[in-house]
């Protein structure tokens, strides 16, 4: 749009100089030209603002089409916009306005190497036919009468995209002024043409990433430098049990057990790492774990914030939990085995001398008695914990001193 105004403007500049340069002329001639002038400044603001209101390109032919009819005295009211293809090089009717149903049907596609409408979008130079034209196409396209018309290219960056053509009515003379009216329209469109192609790609790219990111099965989310959220999509919603109109603005650390906001915290204030493993408090009160990936979102090298993807890794870390303490359990079994067999046949020695000795020396030492009975007992103490060790079924930790855990081998 602003582009159009400077095409405006340039014209409104050219005007006062030609103002200028016919102060001398007769008041009659002096006034034409200020009408012309005012005339083509009027019909380019027209069309700049038809192009400004578009929704697509179609939309926008089809407006500018009725704004150069009603703004261009001698014009018929019908005529019609060709655009180039650019896998096979056609010209293909996109918009018309009062064409012949036959005529539109047999110019829905042209070669450029045929009409005068190929020639014009080949040059890129505008053409005008005072006779019936009598070029390929028109001549297998069965036009009734007289048909003179113009042929405008219409350009971006000096690459034609296409052609309007204008049907005039007879004895219409085309003057410099409307040469270089029609011309500035021809740019007009080429630009508008360009923009709104541009918009459909940005947009269709756009509508790709944002249905990616609303529908992945990872949980992804963005947020600002200090953490607040910005955006996150239906997984991370369903994850964490809150709508997103609660989520959003609340600081991510707000979710996380205490321990890993910490962790969380330092992450903000330097690089994160590639993955790292957090803790989650749910709206539910479960808790839940995640494997996070962190990257940087940077605007003229500035960190604007971070990107997150993360995975629910809960119920692999149980299993794996679950599988260490069978691999421990496992372990003690094996223990336990090699242990009746390495110490229980010495023991049953000890325990069977013990007794003999007993025996002898029942009543007879009463100290010695004694002694032996305590050997005893702490003997047949070890036998019942290798016993226990076999059959253990579950581990049970205890501390057995402060920041020291062991396995828990007494009988219940």
């Amino acid at each position: 749009m602003q582009l159009h105004q400077k095409i405006i403007t340039r014209l409104a500049d050219r005007f006062s100089e030609l103002a200028r340069k016919v102060s001398g002329t007769a008041a009659g001639s002096l006034e034409q030209r200020l009408l012309d002038r005012t005339r083509e400044l009027a019909a380019l603001e027209s069309v700049a603002l038809t192009l400004g209101q578009a929704g697509n390109i179609e939309e926008m032919l089809d407006k500018s089409l009725s704004k150069i009819f009603n703004s261009v005295p001698g014009l018929e009211s019908r005529g019609g916009v060709f655009l180039c293809e650019a896998d096979d090089g056609c010209l293909r009717l996109t918009v018309q306005q009062g064409l012949d149903p036959e005529f539109a049907r047999c110019g829905a596609a042209i070669s450029a190497a045929d009409c005068l409408c190929g020639k014009v979008a080949q040059s890129g130079e505008l053409a005008y036919s005072e006779k019936n034209c009598v070029e390929s196409f028109y001549a297998t396209c069965p036009v009734n009468g007289s048909h003179p018309h113009i042929i405008v290219p219409i350009k971006a960056r000096d690459v034609v995209l296409g052609v309007f053509v204008l049907f005039t009515n007879k004895g219409f003379s085309l003057n410099p002024s409307d040469l270089q009216m029609l011309e500035m329209i021809g740019l007009q469109l080429g630009l508008a043409i360009e923009n709104l192609r541009f918009y459909a790609e940005v947009k269709d790219a756009s509508e790709k990433y944002w249905d990616l990111f609303e529908n992945s099965r990872d949980i992804l989310f963005t947020v600002d430098p200090i953490g607040r959220l910005t955006a996150v999509n239906n997984a991370a919603e369903n994850f964490l049990g809150y709508p997103k109109i609660e989520l959003i603005g609340k600081n991510v650390l707000y979710f996380l057990t205490r321990e890993s906001a910490q962790v969380a915290t330092r992450l903000l204030g330097g690089n994160p790492p590639r993955i790292i493993e957090l803790e989650v408090a749910k709206r539910d009160g479960s808790r839940a774990f995640l494997d996070v990936s962190v990257r940087k979102l940077l605007k003229a090298r500035t960190n604007v914030g971070f990107q997150i993807s993360a995975r629910d890794m809960t119920t692999q870390k149980k299993m794996r939990e679950k599988l260490v303490q069978a691999e421990r359990l496992g372990a003690i079994g094996q223990v336990g085995i090699a242990m009746r067999h390495q110490i229980n046949n010495p023991l049953t020695t000890v325990i069977g001398n013990i007794e003999l000795l007993l025996e002898r020396y029942d009543k007879k030492d009463p100290d010695l008695t004694e002694r032996l009975d305590i050997i005893l007992d702490n003997a047949l103490r070890i036998a019942k914990v290798i016993e226990r060790v076999e059959k253990i079924k579950q581990e049970k930790i205890v501390e057995y001193l402060r920041g020291v855990k062991m396995t828990d081998l007494i009988q219940e």
